[in-house]
């Protein structure tokens, strides 16, 4: 692995990386090249946060989720509402939380990023006041992907 992440880094694919590998007790961690370029160079630590982006709903969230439905502690076909009550606003009732594990709740992209998101009744205002894209409340999906 550290001769996969020097050579992307030798080809330019990527300015630096950090490796993190733990089993049965043993850890292996390494930061390689650097985390900034612009305006100036400075070198990747061991301990660099990577802001993940569109990332986390695949890293955190689907984890996370299916944590949660293995301790039967919540259930993809329940309605969103049944875990955030503020969801059921605006005609959202429908919607399960596998509608947006699947990105086919109809749900406009692009909530606000502020405030910032925690579960407070700021974000649960923003929630319930999400407003539908193009929405078929019959087939439960967006148009176009039938």
């Amino acid at each position: 692995m550290d001769a996969e992440i020097d050579q992307a880094i030798a080809e330019g694919k990527l300015p630096g990386a950090v490796l993190w590998i733990e089993h049965a007790g043993n850890r292996y961690q390494k930061a390689y090249g650097d985390r900034t370029v612009l305006p100036e160079s400075e070198p990747m630590t061991r301990d660099t946060i990577f802001d993940m982006a569109s990332l986390t709903k695949v890293m955190a969230t689907t984890p996370a989720i299916m944590l949660l439905l293995e301790r039967e502690l919540i259930k993809l076909d329940e309605p969103v509402f049944t875990y955030i009550p503020e969801f059921k606003a605006n005609g959202k009732e429908a919607i399960t939380v596998r509608h947006l594990m699947t990105h086919v709740s109809g749900l406009a992209p692009g909530l606000p990023a502020s405030p910032a998101w925690s579960l407070d009744e700021t974000s649960r205002s923003t929630i319930s006041g999400a407003p539908f894209d193009h929405f078929d409340r019959n087939n439960l999906e967006p148009f176009g992907t039938r």
